[in-house]
């Protein structure tokens, strides 16, 4: 069977280290012990294992890659997590049968900067791109000489593709688009849906939440570097993704190629059921604080990994450099933040390579540097702001925009085994001063070897905005709007023929849902009977 290697990033935005860290390693080993696989693993659809049959027929040296990441999905929204009703049966499957990291961090709370760490296996700041996130009319994007994971795959032959949302830059000539940085087929979004005027949102003509950003031009739906529909229909966007990753999968086996497949999910505000293969994601809202960001993350890989859970500290940084070893690449000529994780992939209780991690804000500045540092036991913040991404009753002070920008001395110290919620500071007991030491120390020679780049996401220009046509077009930006729906016939420019099927399995999606709103519906009054009859008793 083809090897598969299957990442998939479930939590975002997140304060501090919540959760289980540090987790007692017999525990963890008694736990891991139960979930030792008897047999290969396979993933039906259908009672069609076509994922297993396609991916035999490729070379067998070469694992196929695929990274799903969802966007703003919070740590406690999914039901193995412990959501009370939530219910998220294939990630639930997903995570029992996965390497499953529950000390996992990013390097910002917002997209851009956190997308560049991943992709490149960087800090942000080495790349440019902070302080805030790149948006319709930004002149610059991720620098053009970054090596990404999939640039480095294309050197081992991958066919490689993104479908989703990019949010690494456009460019008014599109120079910053995927297909600069080792991608040989895009089909998305270049940035956050929100970032347009929100007409149509949901299914069934529903209304948005809000009018979005009304004064910029409609959300472009590219197709590798050619706007394909304007303003891009959401109700069946992610069905239209899936059904074109699924395309790619399949022709990447019938042209005996490995593959790469970069999905970043776009919606953020409606609960779709968007089936790859074993892995539903389901986009929830914001949850996130002042400098810790985490994820839970699930690493798959059918025919090497055994399931179970690993405290091991990691970092979306560490995705590049494992992958780049787990295919015998050499990236000795890359300045890398990463570190290689395959130890913790053999064996969830090895201790993690990664032995401290800097925690950067949503802004960062040079003269401050990491606001955080932790060596995956203990946690040091040197300073703390509040973020108007919080909700003001957090039960944090310090996590609402209320909270000014504040230093500590000495820092504010937290023992992430005993206490994931942060909320009882050691700092003030010697007994833990050598630990203070040790990580202001680390700290300080991490900020002397860090190179900072000029931040490239806060230039703009409202004509580099894309644009269906022309920019110059009057009167703007509504003139940017294609002229016809071109989606029916250039949904997938590089797959006229697959475009027929793409769309009616959307339309068989969006039926899907619209069953699966009337059902809600039902388990809601099903709800209101038992709780009235509850309450009679």
């Amino acid at each position: 069977m083809k090897r598969l290697f299957f990442l998939c990033f479930l939590a975002n935005l997140l304060l501090g280290d919540v959760g289980r860290v540090g987790a007692d390693e017999h525990e963890l080993h008694e736990e891991n012990a139960k979930n030792v696989p008897t047999e290969q693993v396979n993933f039906k659809e259908g009672g069609e294992c076509w994922l297993d049959e396609t991916c035999n027929l490729i070379n067998d040296t070469l694992p196929n890659i695929i990274i799903l990441l969802a966007d703003d999905l919070g740590y406690g929204d999914l039901s193995f997590s412990g959501h009370p009703t939530s219910r998220t049966p294939q990630l639930d499957q997903l995570a029992r049968e996965s390497r499953f990291f529950t000390h996992f961090y990013v390097t910002s709370p917002v997209c851009s900067p956190s997308r560049a760490s991943l992709l490149t296996g960087r800090v942000q700041v080495r790349s440019g791109v902070y302080p805030r996130v790149f948006i319709s009319d930004s002149t610059l994007g991720l620098p053009r000489n970054e090596t990404t994971i999939a640039t480095l795959l294309k050197k081992k032959g991958y066919r490689t593709q993104i479908v989703g949302k990019w949010h690494l830059g456009v460019g008014a000539a599109r120079e910053y688009l995927p297909m600069h940085f080792g991608f040989d087929q895009y089909l998305g979004l270049p940035y956050s849906q929100d970032m347009c005027p929100c007409r149509q949102c949901f299914p069934q003509g529903q209304p948005c939440y809000d009018l979005c950003w009304p004064s910029k031009v409609s959300c472009p739906l590219f197709s590798n570097s050619s706007i394909v529909e304007q303003p891009a229909y959401l109700p069946t966007l992610t069905q239209r993704l899936v059904a074109q990753a699924k395309v790619f999968i399949s022709d990447a086996a019938a042209s005996q190629q490995p593959f790469f497949l970069y999905f970043p999910f776009l919606h953020v505000s409606y609960l779709v059921d968007v089936r790859l293969e074993s892995c539903s994601v389901f986009d929830g809202g914001h949850s996130h604080g002042n400098t810790g960001v985490i994820r839970k993350d699930m690493e798959l890989w059918l025919t090497s990994l055994s399931p179970g859970k690993t405290s091991g500290l990691a970092s979306t940084l560490d995705i590049l450099p494992t992958l780049a070893s787990l295919v015998h690449l050499d990236t000795s000529n890359l300045t890398l933040d990463g570190v290689d994780l395959s130890p913790l992939l053999r064996d969830p209780l090895a201790k993690s390579p990664r032995k401290m991690y800097a925690v950067y804000p949503q802004s960062p500045e040079q003269s401050l540097g990491p606001f955080a540092v932790t060596n995956g036991t203990y946690k040091a913040h040197f300073y703390t702001i509040g973020s108007d991404l919080s909700d003001p009753d957090n039960y944090d002070p310090l996590c609402p925009s209320s909270h000014p920008l504040t230093h500590h001395d000495p820092p504010l110290l937290y023992n992430l085994y005993y206490d994931p919620g942060e909320r009882y500071n050691l700092a003030n007991d010697s007994l833990y001063l050598p630990v203070l030491d040790m990580l202001g120390e680390w700290r300080e020679e991490h900020m002397k070897t860090m190179t900072w780049m000029e931040p490239r996401t806060t230039t703009t220009d409202p004509l580099a905005q894309p644009c269906c046509n022309q920019p110059s077009c009057q009167p703007f930006p509504e003139c940017c709007d294609c002229p016809v729906i071109t989606h029916p016939n250039h949904i997938n420019s590089y797959h006229h023929d697959k475009s027929t099927a793409i769309l009616e399995e959307a339309a068989e999606s969006t039926a899907i849902l619209e069953e699966a709103a009337e059902s809600t519906t039902i388990l809601e009054e099903v709800d209101t009977a038992i709780l009235e009859e509850a309450a009679d008793a």
